[in-house]
């Protein structure tokens, strides 16, 4: 079993690639934007790590979501294993802003996870499932796009209750000029549900 484990991780490892960057500055290519939001759990979810050195992953799943911005939706439910081996899964931050670079055209949130602790040899008992189901759709000259906060809600069993997207555009909109200067071109245009 512990060599099924090794194996496996190895696979992942070399097929994974999660994206884990923040935009630092406005993008060089004009079919790019920087999409800027959050994503905030109520109650907050625990996570645990052992201590001692990294285990693997633990950089990709401590205090992020696995998830997709992608230009195609997806009805498939996530999991971890999917998410490692697709070719653009995001772990955006818990908690904060984030900034990073998308494609200029319409993008839909796929579901995603949240892991409680970092894969073991036993399973993936720890994958707490999000749902997706969200777009957006913005103008065609800007540099920088705010989407809002994703708050799940959860249940006693981490089961995702409900899916809310937040406007906190006047409070963000600092944190971006911050970031990417006074001239920076910005449009709000929040997550929506899929029909």
């Amino acid at each position: 079993m512990k060599a099924l484990y090794i194996l496996t991780l190895a696979l992942l490892a070399g097929c994974a690639t999660i994206n884990t960057e923040e935009a630092s500055g406005l993008p060089t290519r004009q079919d790019q934007v920087i999409l800027v939001g959050r994503f905030d759990m109520t109650p907050a979810i625990p996570q645990h790590f052992p201590n001692g050195p990294q285990q693997p992953y633990q950089n990709v799943v401590e205090n992020r979501i696995l998830t997709t911005f992608a230009i195609n939706p997806s009805n498939e439910r996530a999991d971890f294993r999917s998410l490692m081996l697709s070719q653009n899964a995001d772990a955006v931050p818990v908690g904060r802003t984030f900034f990073i670079t998308v494609p200029r055209a319409q993008i839909f949130l796929n579901s995603g996870v949240y892991l409680t602790h970092v894969p073991t040899a036993y399973g993936l008992n720890g994958e707490v499932f999000l749902p997706g189901g969200l777009s957006t759709s913005f103008p065609a000259h800007t540099d920088v796009v705010y989407v809002g906060t994703v708050r799940y809600t959860r249940g006693n069993f981490y089961e995702i209750t409900n899916v809310n997207v937040v406007d906190e555009f006047a409070a963000t909109r600092s944190e971006i000029v911050q970031k990417f200067g006074t001239g920076t071109t910005i449009a709000k245009a929040l997550w929506a549900h899929r029909p």
